[in-house]
């Protein structure tokens, strides 16, 4: 009705949004507005280490589910549900590491790994002569190890390979050595048809070693032990029985074998043909493994040995052995004496004495009658020595060898007058003399300027037409003492042969007084005195109505010149001193414009007037205008 109230509210779990209070108004319709009823909101759950939440809505009656990464387990609720009163019904759970229960020890074996936790695994091992039974690893998983634990039992390696012709035996003591210990092997062999095995013999585990032996007239092809292994099995095949008997040798080259009996410890015997010798042992025995003894022997022949070459001579042929043909020759001038083939006998002795070679005779070489032979030994290879008498000049060689065909090398050697020829000339010198007969005489002179040096001036020619007395002289260039030095200049030059020039040069300021350039003469002396250098100057100039400007008169200086009032220099302002002692270009004077002196006389010149300086030369300047 007009003017009365209603009052809202919201149920357990929704919260009111709007005017809790509405009034009826006048017109029938309520006042305020509709408010609403809004669900309450949880705070947002918290995240998890090792964990996650999941959820759709946070509000009243809606729950968030929790769970955990692999390997961990959820400890607290797996849900949470939102109250009426915007809190979580519980605590937040927590993911804890899952953890395996420590393993099982094993007998006789092994485990590894120290950690139990979720993905890990662990590894069983056995000790030596044991095997494992089961999984050798275990994981831990979710719910707890993935397999049970497994044992270890004894290695047993089965029966032993089979031998035909042949047993085997336990070794009793697997210390001892197998080679020569028969003690440690039973008495009774294992694997026998006929023997009753107890069960004991039907057991080979880890560590049991047998040994193989052959029946009577057979035997091992190797020596074989067998052991069984940590796995559970041999380290090995079974070697084989084979009938113990060798093949017969074969006979050597150029020899034979005796063999009465190939079995086992039979003896065979071997010989040699004549002219041949054993090499190695005479006599092998057949022994295990159907194999003789010792390598076989082989027949070598005989050897005579190196008898060597022979002088002047050799011998053909490489091999010194029995039969062997060795076949002798001399070298190119000598003939061989004795025979020429020896061969090797089978007693190791040469069938024949040793050849040897003798040089082979020219005879007494045969020439003119003025020539002269020297020399007594006419074989091969030997020489004489053929000469004229004195003024006789031998044509043809000095020395005649024996050659290896019996005849001396001269030919046919004449003796003529000596001649000996022009001698050698000898630069910057002349020969005097143009007869070069036997004993006579030629002599040396040098050109002017040049001296003889060395050798001897005069040679005479000799019987052997050769120019004696030494050799050839030469001339040399006759030098001249080092010209002497001067003050105040220097010397230009540096050769002080014949016919060289040296040129003094004096320092500034300084002028040559007397001969500048020297000669060296034909004699070894100076041509000319040496000069000075003074110092250079010039007489100080005097100008008539004005003065001489700068004091220094030496060579080089300029002075100025300067007129008094009311004249003017007539000729040069300046001028310098040069060497001589002269102002160059003069001296002027002071003038009024007139010539105030003749011009000096020119030799061969004639003194032509100009207009207005009727006396001047070539000079109008001397002149005012």
């Amino acid at each position: 009705m007009y003017l009365s109230t209603a009052l809202y509210s919201c149920k357990p779990g929704y919260s009111l949004v709007g005017n809790a209070t509405v009034l009826c108004g006048e017109s029938g319709l309520w006042i305020g507005g509709v408010p609403s009823c809004q669900p309450i909101e949880c705070s947002v759950p918290k995240e998890i280490p090792n964990g996650k939440v999941a959820y759709t809505k946070l509000q009243f009656n809606h729950v968030v589910i929790f769970s955990c990464h692999r390997g961990y387990r959820l400890h607290g609720p797996e849900t949470l549900k939102c109250l009426a009163n915007g809190e979580w019904d519980q605590e937040t759970p927590v993911c804890i590491q899952i953890y395996c229960a420590p393993p099982n020890p094993i007998d006789n074996g092994f485990v590894e790994g120290l950690d139990h936790k979720f993905g890990v695994t662990i590894f069983y091992s056995c000790f030596p002569g044991f095997q494992l039974v089961g999984q050798n690893h275990l994981t831990c998983e979710e719910f707890g190890w993935s397999s049970s634990v497994p044992v270890c039992v004894p290695s047993d390696c089965g029966l032993p390979p089979h031998i035909d012709f042949g047993e085997y035996s336990r070794l009793l003591d697997p210390n001892a050595e197998l080679a020569g210990r028969d003690a440690a092997i039973t008495s009774r062999p294992i694997g026998g048809a006929t023997v009753p095995l107890s069960p004991m013999d039907m057991s080979f585990l880890h560590g049991t070693v047998i040994v193989y032996r052959c029946h009577k007239s057979y035997e091992l092809t190797t020596s074989t032990a067998l052991v069984c292994l940590e796995e559970g099995g041999w380290n090995g095949t079974a070697p084989m029985c084979v009938p113990a008997e060798c093949e017969e040798p074969p006979s050597p080259d150029h020899g034979s074998v005796n063999v009465t009996d190939t079995s086992l410890g039979s003896l065979v015997k071997y010989s040699c043909e004549e002219g041949y010798e054993l090499e190695g042992e005479s006599v092998r025995q057949c022994v295990a493994g159907r194999k003789w003894s010792d390598v076989p022997p082989v027949c070598r022949p005989i050897s005579c040995g190196d008898p060597g070459d022979i002088d002047n001579g050799s011998a053909e042929g490489d091999s010194f052995l029995y039969l062997e043909v060795l076949r002798y020759e001399c070298s190119s001038g000598f003939v061989l004496k004795g025979g020429d083939t020896r061969t090797c006998k089978a007693d190791g002795n040469w069938d024949a004495e040793k050849p040897w070679c003798e040089p082979i005779s020219c005879g007494s070489p045969v020439v003119p009658s003025d020539v002269i032979v020297t020399g007594k030994e006419y074989t091969f290879n030997k020489h004489v020595e053929l000469r004229c008498k004195s003024g006789l000049l031998l044509q043809g060689p000095s020395v005649s060898v024996c050659q290896a065909d019996g005849t001396w090398s001269h030919g046919s050697p004449e003796c003529r007058s000596a001649h000996c020829g022009r001698p050698e000339s000898i630069p910057n010198g002349r020969i005097l003399g143009s007869d070069f007969g036997y004993s006579r005489e030629v002599w040396y002179e040098c050109e002017e300027g040049y001296i003889l040096s060395g050798g001897e001036p005069k040679r005479m020619c000799r019987g052997d037409g050769l120019w004696g007395e030494g050799p050839a002289p030469h001339c040399d260039i006759i030098a001249c003492d080092p010209p002497q030095d001067i003050s105040h200049g220097y010397l230009n030059g540096s050769s002080f042969h014949y016919d060289d020039v040296v040129e003094y040069v004096c320092f500034d300021g300084y002028e040559v007084f007397g001969d500048p350039v020297l000669r060296c003469s034909a004699q070894g002396h100076w041509v000319g005195t040496v000069p000075e250098c003074r110092p250079c100057l010039c007489t100080p100039p005097v100008l008539k109505y004005g003065v001489v400007l700068g004091g220094d008169h030496a060579c080089g200086n300029r002075v100025f010149f300067l007129c008094d009032e009311g004249y003017k220099v007539l000729g040069p302002a300046a001028a310098t001193c040069e060497k001589g002692g002269v102002w160059s270009p003069g001296v002027p004077v002071c003038g009024r414009g007139r010539c105030v002196a003749a011009p000096p006389a020119v030799p061969h010149a004639v003194l032509q007037g100009l207009a207005g300086c009727p006396l001047a030369l070539k000079n109008p300047a001397a002149c005012s205008t």
